[in-house]
């Protein structure tokens, strides 16, 4: 990125960005938008904190010079013509009408000065809006001043509800007690001078007390609150305040801080008021302070996923054609004809002469299913719509990909600088190998173009993950960071990387979308093909959506994985839905007696149901005579284990005897169909329409060794289920007092690799 130094234009792209067009240096909002102008221009976090702080500075001393004005008495003529004294600020209130207002104006220096009117904007054409994206003052801009209004036909209601990420303070009955909370553990902090004194503390409560009532912060106050203060905040809805008691922005170990709130006595977990963790949450955008998770590095969880690291975005351009093909993003997308098997067959032996029939016959098999992966791609495509996806640059083309590689290499630093500055973390010498890897991986030419380049690259993407893993800042980042990295080795190996914005493609984290040329494909012949194929076998290697894991992940949805799994069998895939929602016989919504535990009559029907079902998959030779004994066997020993674990939490404590027997069935009902499920999908599967990229790290004398990741293609490497039983159990109560059982996640699986084997 070429950096800019133009302070023209870095100011004017200010002014276009806040409201009004007036950027105010002493307001924090307005900083946090100057300082994203000054991140895209290519500033590092040291040039864009010295550039602020002198443009702070700057405001600060006319501001003191202009309020010692204001205070300042002179003597004016009334309309009577007696003589008169006023303050400067007193003639200024009263206004124009005023004898004095225009001496009061002169000795400010505002002699002539009129309110600025807002720019006036040129009319609007019917039926459009203006472009957000739109900057009148960015260089090449390729975004339209004008699109449609996707609202332009219906009558627009007036808002009434408050504009979205709006700060709110912490409500005004609960600071009095964590102000009381507050002061106590300020005052036993130990004193440590220079850096924590009495009067630092002083200031700090201060500080503390306006930022719960949401009130601004002098420069001084904000300082103190960057150096000081840690906010942590957890999904589970825990909040925590941390001092800094050793040296500013120093957490860890645990000896450098201690706990402001909760108070001594009360347990973390206890924290959970939502408006308090709300204030919590909007906290770095109003003041810019070190908001984390719960864990002990600079980096918490959920903060380094792809669509975390930058706010851009674009929409992705779906056009249906009469042929049945699409346009992607202007792309023509066609189907590809399958070709004829035996001609297939003679393509294969040509190009791969040393074969053996078999391998042949397996590599046909891939073929086939990759094409046919590739046509059910299309057609899911004209089905899902236009979808919005990060927008980190295009990836249509060797050159788009290389650029837009180097891009997410330099958001991630920025991100990664940013969030460490916030800590006082970025000089760890941890830390430093995780920027000295991103400096390496920028120095790589072509690592779609060149093999040895590309090797280089994805063992330095390998190392990257390895040097968080070893850092205590980055350690809980590593999961999520894995789908950036998984987006930088596709797009290395070629492929045109999507990472869509919100949850349009169940299972996949990022999605592949290769358009095919398919004008010069010979299909037919077995010579044409064999060339055909030596294009078809990299185009097609990596189609459809991906998920990320790392170290295996969590347990997704089983109902997604069977739509997007292809089966051998017509009726397999009516067959898996049916056990699927025995979930709703075990966990419906109401779940108090006497309509629930499943009465005998209702776990009869899903037995007779599970019967039926195992009598055709035995009659199809979809399972073994074993794995159907395994299942039982499975199903009556942890169904009694979970039943005893969830009475042991307190469920059941509305059920009598008989009807604790009722649940225990259900459970166990639950369980046969839950592994008849896995076992009919894993032995009938054709393939799936996603694969796997699981990422791991080695351990070498008990720390990180070496990364690697496992990959799993849904063809070559089918994508099996393994269902898990104990995936987390959350336990509530009804209105009526009842305690109930729920799973953290429905029909939950992981994609495995190998087929599990079914153990009774």
């Amino acid at each position: 990125m070429t950096k800019i130094t133009n302070l023209n234009e870095i100011l004017s792209d200010w002014a276009y960005r806040v409201d009004g067009g007036m950027p105010d240096a002493t307001k924090l909002s307005h900083l946090v938008i100057l300082e994203k102008t000054l991140i895209e221009c290519g500033w590092n976090v040291a040039e864009r904190y010295e550039f602020i702080k002198n443009l702070q500075e700057a405001k600060s001393k006319p501001d003191s010079e202009r309020e010692k004005l204001m205070k300042k008495v002179f003597k004016y003529k009334d309309k009577e013509g007696n003589d008169a004294e006023i303050t400067v600020g007193g003639a200024i209130k009263k206004g124009e009408k005023h004898p004095a207002y225009k001496k009061a104006k002169e000795m400010l220096g505002d002699e002539g000065e009129k309110e600025k009117e807002p720019e006036k904007k040129g009319d609007v054409p019917k039926g459009m809006i203006r472009n957000p994206n739109y900057n009148p003052y960015k260089r090449n801009n390729k975004e339209p001043e004008f699109i449609k209004d996707p609202n332009a036909e219906k009558p627009k209601d007036k808002p009434t509800e408050e504009p979205k990420g709006e700060f709110s303070p912490v409500p005004e009955k609960m600071v009095k007690s964590r102000m009381v909370n507050v002061n106590g553990q300020l005052e036993n902090a130990p004193d440590n001078p220079p850096h924590l004194t009495k009067e630092i503390k002083k200031k700090l409560s201060t500080t503390i007390e306006k930022m719960f009532r949401g009130e601004d912060l002098t420069s001084e106050e904000l300082e103190l609150a960057q150096n000081y203060l840690k906010f942590i905040s957890t999904e589970s809805g825990r909040t925590e305040i941390y001092l800094a008691i050793n040296e500013p922005k120093v957490w860890y170990p645990s000896r450098n801080k201690v706990s402001l709130f909760p108070p001594p006595g009360q347990t973390k977990t206890s924290v959970k008021t939502p408006a308090f963790q709300d204030w919590v949450n909007n906290l770095e955008t109003k003041y810019d302070v070190f908001v984390g998770g719960s864990s002990e590095g600079a980096v918490g969880k959920k903060v380094l996923v792809p669509n975390k690291l930058t706010d851009k975005r674009k929409t992705a351009k779906i056009e249906k054609q009469s042929d049945g093909s699409i346009k992607f993003n202007g792309k023509p997308m066609k189907k590809i004809k399958q070709p004829d098997n035996d001609v297939l067959l003679k393509a294969v032996r040509k190009n791969n002469p040393n074969m053996t029939e078999e391998e042949v016959q397996r590599r046909a098999s891939v073929i086939s299913r990759q094409i046919a992966r590739y046509n059910d791609q299309i057609d899911d495509l004209a089905n899902s719509g236009d979808f919005e996806y990060v927008d980190y640059g295009p990836v249509q083309s060797p050159e788009d990909r290389r650029e837009t590689a180097l891009n997410i290499i330099n958001v991630t630093e920025e991100r990664f600088r940013y969030l460490l500055s916030k800590a006082g973390a970025e000089n760890k010498p941890e830390n430093k190998k995780v920027f000295d890897t991103l400096e390496k991986l920028k120095k790589i030419k072509d690592p779609e173009g060149n093999e040895k380049d590309r090797e280089e690259y994805n063992e330095l993407l390998n190392q990257l993950l390895v040097d968080m893993a070893s850092s205590v800042d980055f350690k809980d980042a590593v999961a999520d960071f894995a789908e950036v990295k998984v987006m930088l080795e596709k797009l290395s190996q070629g492929n045109s990387v999507y990472a869509p914005s919100s949850e349009t493609f169940k299972i996949s984290d990022i999605i592949i979308v290769n358009a095919i040329d398919t004008s010069n494909l010979g299909l037919d012949d077995a010579d044409e093909l064999s060339e055909s194929l030596k294009y078809l076998n990299v185009a097609l290697e990596f189609v459809g959506g991906e998920s990320v894991k790392y170290k295996g992940g969590g347990a997704g949805m089983s109902d997604d994985k069977v739509r997007l799994t292809v089966y051998k069998g017509k009726e397999t895939r009516r067959r898996l839905n049916s056990l699927l929602d025995g979930y709703y016989t075990l966990y419906p919504e109401d779940r108090d007696p006497p309509d629930y535990p499943p009465s005998d009559e209702k776990n009869k029907e899903r037995r007779d149901g599970y019967d039926e079902t195992k009598n055709w998959a035995l009659e199809n030779n979809v399972i073994s005579e074993e794995e159907a004994e395994a299942i039982e066997s499975y199903a009556e020993k942890r169904g009694e284990t979970l039943y005893k674990k969830f009475l042991a939490k307190g469920a059941g404590n509305c059920m009598d005897d008989k009807e604790k027997e009722r649940y225990k069935e259900s459970i166990k009902q639950y369980l046969r169909e839950m592994k008849m499920m896995q076992a009919v999908n894993n032995n009938d599967l054709e393939y799936t329409k996603f694969g796997n990229s699981n990422q791991k790290i080695g351990l070498k004398d008990g720390k990180p060794g070496k990364a690697y990741s496992e990959e799993i293609d849904g063809i070559k490497k089918p994508c099996y289920m393994n269902f898990k039983d104990d995936p987390g159990y959350g336990f509530s109560k009804t209105k009526k007092g009842c305690v109930t059982a729920t799973p953290t996640n429905r029909n939950p699986s992981e994609i495995k690799a190998k087929k599990p084997e079914i153990k009774g």
